[in-house]
């Protein structure tokens, strides 16, 4: 860590798990009033061969608030401890958005009776869901990039490469002039006149 630098924010876990739980809560009794599964209406509805028991509805729903209530508040957490205020108050309102919508469909199709509109509402609900499932994750702290740390130069000094490069001769003494010839001469030899050479010169002269 470097001198002067901040310390991280401490998430506020407790106000966050708050803060979600009565959202979901809000959401799960705002449907749970509309529903009506003894209703005649969805009684007479052509249901598929699959479709599950009629105990396994509240198990299933009461998992999924849990667990909407747990990561939302991990979300958050994350964010306070990043210091990002702003996305954190941006996800608590697409938080109450979506589960706003949640609520709202048990009344658009056990109250209201229309099936096209609870089918788009549905699709509705589910992209919503997966934008802001993608767009507030989490990052994980192994993926994140950390700038490099901060070497002084004696500190950079054994890191530098240690003859990597041929050495240049000094250009500021001049080289040997090298020896002319690339065999050695043998020294001139005078040899004298023999009788016979200068009788013919004193003849010839």
């Amino acid at each position: 860590m470097y001198p002067f630098e901040a310390e991280a924010p401490k998430p506020r876990r407790a106000r966050n798990l708050a803060t979600t739980g009565g959202l979901v809560a809000a959401a799960a009794a705002a449907g749970s009033l509309a529903t009506d599964p003894d209703g005649g209406w969805y009684r007479d509805l052509e249901k598929p061969s699959w479709q599950p028991p009629p105990v396994a509805f509240p198990i299933v729903w009461t998992t999924l608030y849990a667990d909407i209530a747990v990561t939302s508040a991990a979300v958050l957490n994350e964010l306070d401890r990043r210091g990002e205020v702003e996305q954190a108050a941006e996800f608590r309102k697409a938080l109450a958005g979506n589960l706003a919508l949640n609520g709202g469909w048990s009344w658009l199709f056990f109250r209201g009776h229309n099936l096209p509109a609870s089918t788009l509402g549905a699709g509705v609900l589910a992209m919503n869901s997966l934008r802001l499932a993608r767009r507030h994750r989490p990052r994980r702290r192994g993926l994140v990039a950390q700038p490099p740390p901060r070497l002084s130069p004696d500190e950079l000094s054994p890191l530098r490469p240690v003859g990597w490069r041929r050495a240049l001769p000094d250009r500021s003494t001049p080289a040997p002039v090298a020896a002319q010839g690339c065999r050695r001469t043998r020294p001139l030899r005078r040899f004298a006149a023999s009788p016979a050479r200068r009788r013919r010169r004193a003849t010839a002269g």
